[in-house]
């Protein structure tokens, strides 16, 4: 599992190094080598127990039982009492955190995440899924009117529309700390502490799906010169993902970078069209059209990549989550934003 880059069917955060705490013998095995083996004994002991806990919780999330890995996960921690929070215990509260992520249970996914930050502040997944959860929570929120919903039924239950932020406010502070905690991320990343040679990479893809969100956010504002700053930042970090992943022989992962991509390609030409149209709503400057054309084209060609690479992808959960429920979706949109903007 740990060495599996698509634990869902997805670039996943959990993938990569995880540290199970130091462990400190207080006398020399040569000395005493009874006492050196039972301390031993009782460090690994509890350990060994919650990475087995662990690994069965994986094996649940692998096959779609999410509320199932979270009751192994929880109730493991009730009866892992004798790991002291000092010696690695991060982790076990670091899988909790993300499978309630996955649950859209975001404020149980911020305690146990936070609070493995707060025993390791240079774990890099801790500092990923934090990122990712508070992205989530802003954009179902960005999504959750009649129009998002109306695309999105059958992918997002009002159930989970309803955990969203529940104001503006309240999503802007979410999409600020996400960048943030990516950002910390991404640093630690590209230093010895990373956890993997791929963590470098899905920062970049989450400040770029990020960057995105802040840009939109801007421009449904009314703020289209405000958003072109953020969307070419996005640009830029999604660049640096895709020439992470480029060699990659794992489709998900070009997959997710097509799509976020594409979101961001979407959201330029939308700008553009804010920034140059008249007053009822015609472009009468033919160079922006064009240009407005060449970013819904290079939107279409990446969401169409993204639905062609889950053609090579045989799990459902990325046929659902990423190809029906994200490309598919903004593929439609791309499609008839381009024939509604641009002269055919």
């Amino acid at each position: 599992f740990y060495r599996s880059p698509t634990l869902r069917a997805d670039p996943d955060a959990a993938y990569g190094r995880h540290v199970f705490g130091s462990v400190n013998i207080p006398v020399a095995y040569a000395t005493d080598p009874t006492l050196a083996k039972g301390r031993m004994q009782s460090i690994l002991e509890p350990r060994i127990r919650g990475l087995f806990w662990i690994t069965v919780a994986l094996v649940y999330d692998k096959v779609g039982e999410q509320e199932n890995a979270l009751k192994v996960l929880l109730d493991a921690e009730k009866t892992l009492t004798d790991w002291p929070e000092e010696e690695g215990k991060e982790v076990l509260y670091y899988f909790i955190g993300r499978q309630a992520y996955w649950l859209r249970d975001y404020n149980m996914a911020l305690d146990y995440l936070l609070h493995a930050l707060d025993l390791n502040d240079t774990y890099v997944s801790a500092l990923q899924s934090l990122g990712v959860t508070l992205y989530d929570r802003a954009a179902l929120f960005a999504a959750n009117n009649p129009q998002g919903q109306a695309a999105l039924e059958g992918c997002v239950s009002q159930t989970e529309f309803d955990n969203a932020a529940a104001t503006a406010q309240e999503a802007a502070t979410d999409l600020a700390q996400s960048i943030s905690f990516q950002q910390e991320a991404l640093a630690l990343a590209q230093t010895d502490a990373s956890p993997s040679p791929r963590a470098a990479g899905l920062s970049q893809l989450a400040l770029g799906l990020a960057y995105t969100l802040q840009g939109q956010t801007a421009l449904q504002a009314g703020d289209a010169p405000g958003a072109l700053p953020w969307l070419s930042q996005a640009d830029e970090q999604l660049t640096g993902a895709w020439a992470a992943f480029a060699g990659d022989e794992v489709p998900q992962f070009q997959g997710w970078t097509n799509a976020a991509r594409g979101a961001n390609e979407l959201v330029r030409a939308q700008q553009l069209y804010a920034t140059v149209r008249t007053p009822d709503g015609s472009i009468n400057d033919p160079t922006a059209v064009q240009e407005i054309d060449e970013h819904l084209q290079q939107s279409i060609a990446e969401f169409s990549a993204c639905v062609d690479a889950g053609a090579l992808v045989a799990d459902p959960v990325f046929q659902r989550e990423v190809v029906d429920c994200g490309c598919a979706v903004y593929l439609d949109l791309a499609q008839s934003a381009r024939t509604m903007l641009v002269p055919q």
